[in-house]
C-alpha cells in the first residue's frame, strides 16, 4: 500500500467472524450506510480527527450483550 499502510474493511471482517461464530443479528454498521468515524463527526468520536484539533481526544466505551 502507499505509504506502507495496509487497508481493511474491519466491519466486513466483524461480519464475517461473526456469521461463522453463528450471530446472525448484528445491529449498526450493516454495509447499508457507509459508516466513517472520521467523517461523521455528529455521530462517531474519532481520536484521529480530534487529536490535532484538541490535543488528545476523551475516552470511547462500548457495550456488547446477548439475549437468551
Amino acid at each position: 500500500q502507499p505509504g506502507g499502510k495496509f487497508l481493511a474493511d474491519l466491519p466486513a471482517l466483524a461480519r464475517r467472524r461473526l456469521a461463522a461464530a453463528g450471530v446472525t443479528r448484528v445491529y449498526g454498521n450493516d454495509g447499508s450506510d457507509a459508516w466513517c468515524t472520521v467523517g461523521d463527526a455528529a455521530r462517531f468520536h474519532s481520536h484521529r480527527r480530534d487529536q490535532a484539533r484538541l490535543g488528545g481526544a476523551g475516552r470511547m466505551a462500548a457495550c456488547i450483550w446477548l439475549h437468551d
